[in-house]
């Protein structure tokens, strides 16, 4: 479900005309890194608009945006094993050259590179197409054996 793009525009008083100008700030900033793709700073970026100080409507728009991005958001759950298929212990996955966790690896749609790095083994590597509302990813990862360590 595409997300839609709105703006509110509400007269107040001072103190409530900055706050409406800064919750409005935080709902465009996140419609427009959505439509750079950036799903995880818009969804960081929307809880500006979640706020107290946020116009009742303006956060039901908000709340309703960071629900779709969920939703939309490319997940991957790295995995490591041998090249006889057995688990491997100890593996330390990168994304993008950045530490992660095997469990669940959230991504911004588009490309990705996915290393897995054990000792006594190669690291392994493959780059992913993330996309958009795909869901959860499995990334099997099949380390060889390096000359000085048995494959398990």
């Amino acid at each position: 479900m595409p997300l839609a793009f709105a703006t509110l525009s509400l007269v107040a008083g001072d103190a409530a005309a900055d706050d409406l100008a800064a919750c409005n700030g935080a709902l465009v900033r996140g419609q427009e890194l959505v439509r750079a793709g950036k799903l995880l700073e818009a969804r960081a970026a929307y809880p500006g608009c979640l706020r107290a100080e946020c116009n009742a409507e303006l956060r039901a728009v908000c709340a309703n945006f960071v629900a779709e991005l969920t939703q939309r958001v490319p997940t991957l759950r790295l995995v490591a094993r041998s090249r006889s298929g057995a688990a491997l212990s100890g593996v330390r996955f990168f994304v993008d050259d950045k530490p992660a966790s095997g469990d669940a690896v959230e991504v911004d749609p588009g490309a990705h590179r996915v290393r897995a790095v054990a000792a006594g083994h190669d690291t392994a590597g493959v780059t992913i197409d993330a996309r958009v509302g795909e869901g959860t990813r499995e990334v099997v990862l099949a380390l060889a054996p390096n000359a000085s360590a048995p494959d398990p």
